[in-house]
């Protein structure tokens, strides 16, 4: 994948010495240019799918290709079969979930460098795919959101479009699952799909009467305590259940202690 960026210096090149490459290349015989394009051939087919593999970082560079087909298998005939990725198969879960709890607005992000959201993290490609067209995912390099593609990236020498987005911004959009950087709050609101900072008591009541109640318990008397503020984690922390409270319009110490039985059924979404 790294190739693309040396096709700036190929092209350059070309022109800068057009005059050579079109005087050698005017006269060549057919039988001289099969003999380039077979070799030409042969050295492909060695890079592509024999050929050495090159080191996960060096530098600044990165090799992608690693990163994508980690953990899968790379013989030679495994390049002309269907492989299930990874993140393709973590993207069918949350289409499943999505399909599960039919909540209307069902936005999620990868972002892991500044706001930690994913604790593996996923390619945007692979998982979209897999989660299909009713999952809106903000991407964490902003291939999907003009805000976040607008900011200043980091001065490291890398080529590459690496932004970071900040958790307010997330807590604006809508995100259903993201860590809120305290791991009182993020114990209690843990499900096996991510941490629930979406007080939106529509997507709440989806979990379910009975973990729906054990949450928001818990929920409230960790309000309390940070209400105090007797720490500095506390005013953090109460800094950001007040930012989720003036998203969604409504008090945590507001929030019904028990819902209707009729939720039920979207217990086994979370399972």
């Amino acid at each position: 994948m790294a190739f693309r960026f040396l096709l700036p210096s190929i092209v350059f090149s070309s022109v800068l010495f057009h005059f050579y490459i079109n005087s050698y290349f005017k006269n060549m015989s057919i039988s001289k240019s099969i003999i380039i394009n077979f070799f030409l051939l042969i050295f492909s087919i060695y890079f592509i799918f024999f050929g050495k593999r090159l080191p996960l970082t060096q530098g600044y560079i990165v090799n992608e290709r690693e990163i994508y087909t980690m953990g899968l298998e790379q013989s030679l005939s495994s390049r002309f079969m269907e492989i299930k990725y990874p993140w393709y198969i973590e993207g069918t879960k949350y289409k499943k979930l999505e399909n599960c709890l039919e909540y209307p607005k069902f936005i999620i992000t990868n972002s892991i460098s500044k706001a930690k959201c994913n604790e593996q993290g996923f390619g945007l490609g692979y998982f979209s795919v897999g989660a299909g067209t009713d999952v809106s995912v903000i991407d964490e390099q902003g291939l999907t959101d003009k805000y976040i593609a607008r900011q200043s990236r980091k001065k490291n020498f890398r080529p590459g479009h690496e932004r970071e987005v900040g958790l307010d911004y997330l807590i604006q959009r809508g995100v259903l699952f993201c860590s809120l950087d305290s791991k009182s709050y993020d114990e209690i609101m843990n499900t096996q799909y991510g941490i629930i900072i979406n007080l939106d008591p529509d997507f709440l009541f989806r979990l379910g009467p009975e973990i729906y109640k054990e949450k928001i318990i818990k929920l409230k008397a960790l309000y309390k305590q940070a209400s105090e503020q007797k720490t500095k984690q506390d005013r953090r922390l109460l800094e950001k259940l007040r930012t989720l409270e003036d998203r969604y319009n409504i008090k945590i110490v507001e929030l019904p202690s028990e819902v209707e039985k009729s939720f039920t059924a979207f217990s086994s979404c979370w399972q």
